[in-house]
């Protein structure tokens, strides 16, 4: 299966974990509702699971 995430380029995953995080925070804060917390939490939970290092410890190897 094709990851989907591989045409993503990095600078805008940068520009997306940036805005996660402020939504994250905003919601700990009460500023944006709940949906905005849970999409942030799925972003926060893909960006984590492609790392190298949870990759790495699911004995994945990088095709690239």
């Amino acid at each position: 299966m094709s990851d989907p995430f591989q045409y993503i380029p990095e600078d805008l995953k940068h520009v997306l974990d940036g805005i996660s995080l402020m939504a994250t925070l905003g919601v700990l804060v009460s500023w944006l509702p709940a949906l905005s917390a849970l999409l942030s939490c799925v972003w926060l939970g893909i960006r984590i699971f492609e790392s190298k290092t949870i990759q790495g410890l699911l004995n994945r190897d990088d095709p690239a």
